[in-house]
């Protein structure tokens, strides 16, 4: 224990307590700061996975309206059955 009936205790005691009291306050300020980060982060995660999925939502909806417009092509003979498909990709 440190004597604090002497100007020398009392000192040492202050700049103890200074340096333990900064050091707390840099690891805690440096973890507020990683937590924000990692919150940050899983935020936009969340909004992208969002935003992928409505992109291919839309896309399948295309497929699919590709593939029943040309299920219901006209069967002709082969030279001519091109003619009436949609070649076209979504």
């Amino acid at each position: 224990m440190v004597d604090l009936t002497t100007w020398m205790g009392m000192f040492v005691f202050a700049a103890t307590t200074g340096i333990i009291v900064a050091v707390l306050n840099q690891v805690f300020g440096i973890g507020r700061d990683l937590w924000a980060v990692h919150i940050k982060r899983k935020s936009e995660a969340s909004y992208l996975v969002l935003r992928i999925a409505a992109i291919l939502e839309g896309y399948a909806y295309a497929c699919a309206s590709f593939i029943g417009d040309n299920a219901n092509a006209e069967q002709e003979p082969d030279n001519e059955r091109q003619r009436h498909r949609d070649r076209e990709l979504p």
